[in-house]
């Protein structure tokens, strides 16, 4: 199957991969591509929503006056 050789080689999950195949072989089963790739495949990462508030200009340069002082 050209999809498990995409999914060993894109994941970096060769050998993990190799040895579900062997023994999924010894046991007669044969290969199911969504659920290898359900679990091998990397998630994608979920990115919390961030909000920044800028502070007012005039708060730098009270900090750059203590600091000068």
């Amino acid at each position: 199957m050209v999809g498990l050789l995409k999914l060993a080689g894109l994941h970096g999950a060769q050998a993990v991969l190799a040895g579900q195949l062997d023994a999924m072989l010894e046991t007669g089963e044969l290969p199911d591509l969504k659920a290898l790739r359900d679990r091998y495949a990397p998630r994608e990462a979920q990115c919390p929503d961030v909000e920044v508030q800028m502070p007012p200009v005039a708060v730098y340069h009270e900090l750059l006056e203590k600091v000068v002082a």
